[in-house]
């Protein structure tokens, strides 16, 4: 795909004052003035340095974005959010500092790269998202007309802000599901409203081990409802449900492969798949002994009648938490009809264990579980 050049990027920026304002007619006439010449040399060349990656914007539950780029060889992240920059600077100020960023406004020449690569994704101010007020900034062209100031441009629309990495940090080319959740876990006006710091922390714990895919962390902490976030960190573990499976199979057959690898093998190999109900009530007997999840289960109400019985064992959780599971994807749960009443709070409580639970894993089987 071709590089867009100044005037496209400068089109895209227009379009949606133009859209919302009904004024098709003006499009073909806008355009921006020329930068001042003190500006203009710095921002041309930082406009050739700019480069898209191969991934998309990610909406944030407030209506920004987080979106990664490249400045030459640096990596960096556009964001966008309802807070200022002073509080969001805050939050970060500590994190900026120990991994050599700096937090900064967008510049013409990123925002108009972004007007192009992250079209969809800013957002005007409100005042501008009504015909009347979007018509008042773009029906200016008379005799005199010389295009528009980027910089008022730019305040058209919701604040962005720049964060941009040293060549030599550890983010420079990290996975930016990574690189959002850790943001969230920070700046608790970009996450979902319902998440707390208490839950986030204990998301934010899971990024340590690699074999957690990112993006079911992500949209965990963007989650609008407690159980859309225990369907993610479901996900989670579902995604290692062949454990118990390959351990055995190990042990009756060495091997000097991963975990993970294993399993892709025999599925590729054998067509084989893992049974979802009797796997997790396996995963969860490989859990037996921990006394940290004992205190968890004894603080989730939907687990007090299985907990306080003198026979329990471990894997009647792994059954319950797959009922729950089967009750929000499924019209019912064929293996078991008794229907059970979780409430929100309920379901922060679960999802507070399922963190628990992900982490004990990981501690024993991360390293044998990255792809």
């Amino acid at each position: 795909m071709p590089r867009p050049n100044f005037v496209q990027c400068a089109e895209r920026a227009f379009r949606p004052l133009v859209e919302v304002s009904g004024r098709l007619d003006l499009a073909p006439k806008l355009k921006t003035k020329a930068l001042p010449p003190a500006l203009a040399p710095e921002q041309f060349q930082r406009f050739k340095d700019l480069r898209a990656l191969d991934f998309e914007p990610i909406f944030l539950p407030n209506g920004g974005f987080l979106y990664p780029y490249k400045l030459g060889e640096r990596a960096c992240l556009a964001l966008s959010s309802y807070s200022g920059q002073d509080k969001i600077e805050q939050q970060l100020a500590s994190w900026l500092d120990e991994n050599s960023a700096t937090f900064e406004p967008v510049d013409p020449a990123t925002f108009l790269f972004l007007a192009y690569h992250a079209y969809g994704y800013i957002r005007l101010q409100s005042e501008f998202q009504t015909a009347l007020g979007a018509e008042s900034v773009i029906d200016i062209i008379r005799a005199d007309y010389v295009g528009h100031d980027v910089f008022d441009i730019i305040e058209y629309y919701q604040p962005i802000y720049i964060i941009t990495f040293d060549e030599t940090s550890v983010f420079s080319d990290i996975q930016p599901y990574i690189l959002a959740t850790e943001l969230l876990s920070m700046v608790g006006d970009l996450r979902s409203l319902i998440v707390d710091r208490e839950f986030s922390n204990a998301v934010h714990q899971l990024l340590q081990y690699p074999s957690i895919d990112a993006e079911k962390l992500f949209l965990t902490l963007t989650s609008t409802r407690w159980r859309y976030a225990f369907l993610e960190l479901y996900r989670c573990i579902e995604a290692v449900l062949f454990l118990p499976w390959i351990l055995d199979l190990r042990l009756a057959l060495p091997a000097t492969c991963t975990l993970r690898d294993g399993y892709s093998k025999i599925r590729s190999t054998l067509g084989w798949r893992e049974n979802k109900a009797e796997s997790i009530q396996r995963l969860f007997d490989k859990l037996e002994g921990d006394p940290a999840l004992v205190d968890a289960e004894i603080g989730v109400n939907q687990f007090i009648d299985l907990v306080n019985t003198e026979d329990f064992k471990r894997r009647w959780v792994g059954r319950r938490i797959n009922k729950i599971r089967n009750m929000l994807v499924h019209h019912e749960d064929f293996d078991d009809g008794e229907v059970l009443d979780v409430s929100e709070s309920e379901f922060r409580h679960l999802c507070l264990y399922m963190t628990r639970v992900i982490a004990t894993i990981c501690a024993r089987y991360d390293e044998e579980l990255r792809a």
